[in-house]
């Protein structure tokens, strides 16, 4: 109780440090909170819980109040006029260009129990991202002739949707901790680019690599925490996925409800990288029976109760939303999630949900939902994600999030986003809305014999 009274009251007074930029009001109303933290009669659990919690959300504020001060300070020089063909189409305002700003020094402790990341604001060219980079791919192999994809009417959004398959394992994150090898990531399952490692940049992704995402025109690295379990013999070893799901959707360009809420469609920048879920959006868990596709019990957050009630044989499904909004300004920020941000809703926006004007551009955003097959010899009673175990108290599960770092082919981000987003389609399978498909890999049929696997943990 000591050494857990000792860890709560460290990251305790970690936070301080963000709260000194608020008015005293607020920080009167914080030494408040701060005393039935430390003290109070909740479970001392719930307690380092919801500080670790604050502290993420609290360096993500001083983050955006530091970026905000730098920007204050500095007038950026006037953005090149006119646009690319890489975003034709929507209503689409030329993004100034900021000067690069330094992150801000890494305060005591960190949710994960992982070291410090070090990041800092990369500023984009304009609304395009960076540069196109040839990926040397023909690109004949990568696409197939089909129908056109069906309308999606009734609903609002366009949508595109494709299979991954799992990839690699690695403790790396080339996003928080680009170049490191040491192990101070937690341990990541990786889909999307079978190259990506700690070194990984939009140019490398962009030059090399197979997809675990059907095939290489979708050279974007996708990554989570692996799933763990104890097995009966007590060795801890990987859950491996059964598939993965990724569904982009949006509301076409052309649909004024843009204008009317001041908000800009703009296609995928290049270069373009965040991290997503847990701490800022709670993960969903359900049961799924894969024979019907029925749901099984309860869906929720919270995983090991819909755990307790999911058979075997049956499929639980993770799911996280990525953001939608952009700043239009950087491709990352030091704490990468601070240049992203969901919509908002509430009086300030006249109770519309929409993205705030801190940042005005709706890019396509993203579901995904990872399932896992729940085999005859497992215990999910003992399945974690990788990111609970470094956090202290953690709930099962609690911690789900996910990484991306783009790198689409240009042609073929262009040809879904122009179709299946803007002409409002339903597009599944990879169908691209216009008649064509991305066809399956050698390499994407083969990773099909990753999934439902359990691998050893390997080591750091």
């Amino acid at each position: 109780m000591k050494i857990a009274s000792a860890a709560l009251l460290g990251t305790a007074a970690a936070i301080p440090a963000a709260v000194m930029v608020a008015p005293a009001s607020a920080r009167t109303a914080f030494d408040s909170w701060l005393d039935q933290l430390v003290t109070g009669p909740a479970p001392l659990a719930s307690r380092m819980t919801e500080a670790f919690t604050a502290l993420e959300r609290l360096k993500a504020i001083l983050a955006q109040l530091q970026a905000a001060q730098a920007a204050a300070a500095q007038q950026p020089p006037a953005p090149p006029a006119g646009g690319h063909a890489h975003h034709a189409g929507g209503d689409v305002r030329p993004a100034p260009t900021p000067s690069a700003t330094a992150a801000p020094a890494p305060m005591p402790g960190t949710t994960t129990g992982e070291s410090a990341p070090t990041g800092r604001f990369i500023p984009t060219p304009g609304l395009d991202g960076l540069a196109a980079v040839a990926s040397g791919l023909a690109q004949g192999p990568l696409l197939k002739k089909v129908p056109p994809a069906d309308t999606g009417r009734p609903d609002v959004v366009g949508a595109f949707r494709f299979l991954c398959q799992p990839s690699h394992l690695a403790y790396a994150d080339p996003v928080m901790f680009p170049g490191d090898k040491t192990g101070k990531s937690h341990l990541h399952l990786f889909f999307g680019n079978t190259a990506a490692n700690a070194d990984s940049t939009f140019e490398s992704l962009r030059r090399t690599g197979d997809s675990s995402c059907i095939n290489p025109g979708n050279r974007s690295a996708y990554w989570k925490p692996a799933l763990i379990q104890t097995n009966g013999a007590g060795r801890d070893e990987v859950v491996m996925p059964t598939y993965l799901n990724i569904y982009y959707k949006r509301r076409p360009a052309s649909d004024p409800w843009y204008r009317a809420n001041g908000v800009t469609p703009v296609n995928l920048p290049r270069g373009l990288r965040y991290i997503f879920g847990w701490p800022t959006v709670k993960p969903q868990y359900k049961c799924v029976d894969p024979r019907t596709w029925s749901e099984v019990g309860t869906a929720g957050p919270d995983m090991q109760a819909v755990l307790s009630r999911c058979p075997v044989g049956a499929e639980l499904y993770a799911i996280v939303d990525s953001p939608g909004c952009w700043d239009g300004k950087n491709l990352d920020s030091p704490d990468h999630r601070s240049h992203m941000s969901y919509t908002r809703g509430g009086a300030e926006h006249n109770w519309v949900e929409k993205c705030p004007s801190t940042h005005p551009y709706e890019i396509p955003k993203f579901t995904l939902q990872a399932a896992f097959k729940i085999l005859p010899t497992d215990r999910p009673a003992t399945w974690r994600f990788s990111s609970d175990m470094m956090m202290p108290g953690a709930r099962p599960g609690s911690t789900f999030h996910a990484d991306w770092f783009g790198a689409w082919e240009d042609s073929i981000a262009d040809t879904w986003q122009e179709w299946c987003i803007n002409k409002l389609l339903t597009c599944a399978s990879g169908n691209l809305g216009n008649g064509t498909m991305m066809e399956e890999s050698a390499t994407f049929r083969q990773m099909l014999q990753n999934r439902d696997r359990r691998v050893p943990v390997p080591a750091v």
